[in-house]
């Protein structure tokens, strides 16, 4: 799936450049936070575990991802979504609300197969400690 999203991220991207309707990317970088919360907790994940804490511990950072994931992909897309489109009922705009869906969807699913990973993460922590 991240081949499938990566790739249509990038023809999205170049549309809108063409287009000139960059500001609606723009808008939506904010989404782009959760990405950076899980780079930090996975790439450094000693820069926010103290000496001698547990594993549970040091995933502290995946309630910031969980957070910051439901609050920009998940409610303010849904913002954003809800005043591109239906409040504005701009005719330009087009099937763009299409994108955003489908956008939706995959954060959602993403969502489901984060929650997953990370309780299957805590149950095997538990069990070594």
């Amino acid at each position: 799936m991240g081949y499938v999203h990566h790739f249509s991220y990038l023809l999205l991207a170049s549309h809108l450049l063409v287009a000139n309707r960059t500001n609606i990317m723009a808008m939506t970088l904010l989404e782009e936070l959760p990405t950076l919360v899980l780079a930090l907790s996975r790439l450094a994940p000693g820069w926010f575990a103290k000496p001698g804490q547990s594993q549970v511990q040091r995933r502290s950072l995946d309630y910031a991802f969980a957070l910051s994931f439901v609050v920009t992909r998940i409610l303010f897309h849904l913002y954003v979504q809800y005043n591109l489109f239906l409040w504005r009922k701009d005719s330009k705009l087009g099937y763009y609300w299409v994108v955003c869906v489908l956008a939706l969807a995959m954060n959602l699913h993403w969502l489901l197969a984060w929650w997953k990973s990370a309780k299957r993460r805590r149950e095997k922590d538990r069990k070594r400690e």
